[in-house]
């Protein structure tokens, strides 16, 4: 399969839409407290909405199952020639040659040599840093993102889903958020248990399949590696909350 196939799969993928219905909020209701105040039930339809609108979505981007050497390599260089440039355009401005640029260009659209039109173009140029700066950034965001790490929990949307659902469980309900197993049956137990039981079909669309799995990558991977979700901060940012 070719390298372009691939990426117009991903690019579906990434458009792929999550919902929760009407119903499926009232069935996730049935599983929290009776006690939940009506105004937390009330955040939470909102909470839920935004999550299905964005993180999820992101979550979908950002753990494609195939990352392509190449994609890993072009973000790695976009990053490197943007560096290049930050410091090439502070070498000019520090030595001089920035005036002979903004001079050229001045010259190549035939406007007047005044200086209110080489201080719009000097303005030009400082926002193209800042602009590289951005694209530096977020081109080594994106490339820490994918890149494989050692001994870390794979590039996984389960993985993931489970973190908001934690954060989502712990802001609900008070308590925290753990993996019980019933020392009889040995089977999966517990409040949140039953609250991500209820919730994971409605977002990965596979049943029960791969809900184990996720619950023990989870509950092993998250406690080793601290890590965290962002999911109520992200609302509250979107949403002045």
């Amino acid at each position: 399969m070719s390298e372009t196939h691939s990426d117009d799969e991903r690019a579906a993928s990434y458009n792929e839409q999550f919902q929760i219905s009407d119903r499926e909020f009232q069935v996730i209701l049935g599983v929290l407290p009776a006690s939940l105040p009506p105004e937390k039930v009330q955040c939470l339809r909102c909470v839920l909405e935004d999550w299905c609108l964005f993180d999820l979505p992101e979550h979908r981007s950002r753990t494609q199952s195939v990352v392509s050497r190449e994609r890993l390599k072009r973000l790695k260089n976009l990053r490197h020639s943007s560096e290049i440039m930050i410091a090439a355009l502070d070498d000019a401005s520090g030595n001089g040659e920035q005036d002979f640029v903004e001079w050229a260009i001045l010259k190549s659209r035939g406007r007047i040599r005044r200086a209110a039109e080489k201080h719009m173009v000097a303005s030009e140029i400082s926002t193209l840093r800042e602009n590289l700066i951005e694209i530096e950034v977020a081109a080594g965001s994106a490339y820490e993102i994918l890149k494989p790490h050692k001994g870390r929990p794979p590039n996984d949307f389960g993985y993931l889903v489970f973190l908001d659902l934690a954060a989502l469980f712990e802001w609900l309900t008070g308590k925290k958020s753990t993996r019980r197993v019933d020392r009889d049956t040995q089977e999966e137990t517990g409040p949140f248990h039953d609250f991500a039981k209820i919730v994971w079909p409605m977002i990965t669309n596979t049943g029960s399949d791969g809900f184990a799995t996720a619950l023990r990558r989870w509950a092993e991977s998250s406690k080793k590696f601290k890590d965290t979700s962002a999911v109520l901060a992200n609302f509250r940012l979107r949403n002045r909350f």
